[in-house]
């Protein structure tokens, strides 16, 4: 009965941690983020 409903849980936990985790480690990784997406604009006009 919730071993199915556990079972799925704990599925999409574990895909969720994973998607976090690469995302952390990711931006982590990245010591300089890229800026927001209205920096560029600034810097390419004259």
């Amino acid at each position: 009965r919730g071993s199915k409903g556990d079972i799925l849980f704990s599925g999409e936990d574990r895909v969720w941690s994973n998607i976090y985790f690469c995302v952390f480690k990711r931006r982590k990784g990245s010591p300089n983020p890229p800026p927001p997406p209205m920096d560029p604009p600034q810097q390419v006009g004259p």
